[in-house]
């Protein structure tokens, strides 16, 4: 039996978190966007949030010889107002948004109630370009099951 890879398991789960975020009106009046890559040489209105580094752990998650694996990756969220209650909210909403909820991927499955957020905290960082300035770095960790279909 040979199988045919239709997809990359870590592109269909990031790209339906994109547009599921994408679609809500609160989440919407909270942020700039909801980015799947920031140039350095673009700057972006605070706060915003990024979806950030990803992969895939190659398990035995996969039935009857199907590809699976655990997809893991970041949201990494941006506030320059005075203080972390901004950054806070915004990482609430997400939670709202995301925990335990069943996207459908392109070419994939993704395994009912497993996306999961493992680490949600918020750190106050210097900004580079204005050193006088603090930035609030909201960052969630997020992992969930896929098999293809």
């Amino acid at each position: 039996m040979t199988l045919v890879a239709t997809g990359n398991a870590i592109e269909a789960l990031v790209d339906a978190v994109k547009t599921h975020l994408d679609g809500d009106a609160e989440l919407g009046a909270l942020v700039t966007g909801v980015y799947g890559f920031v140039p350095a040489a673009s700057r972006q209105t605070h706060p915003y949030v990024r979806i950030g580094s990803q992969a895939i752990l190659q398990d035995d998650f996969g039935a009857m010889q199907t590809a699976g694996g655990r997809v893991v990756f970041t949201l990494d969220s941006w506030s320059a107002a005075k203080g972390p209650h901004t950054m806070r909210t915004v990482l609430a909403r997400l939670l709202v948004l995301l925990e335990r909820v069943d996207l459908t991927l392109a070419f994939h499955v993704l395994a009912g109630g497993s996306l999961h957020c493992t680490l949600s905290g918020v750190d106050e960082e210097p900004d580079e370009d204005m050193p006088d300035r603090v930035l609030y770095h909201g960052r969630q960790e997020w992992e969930a099951l896929v098999e293809e279909m």
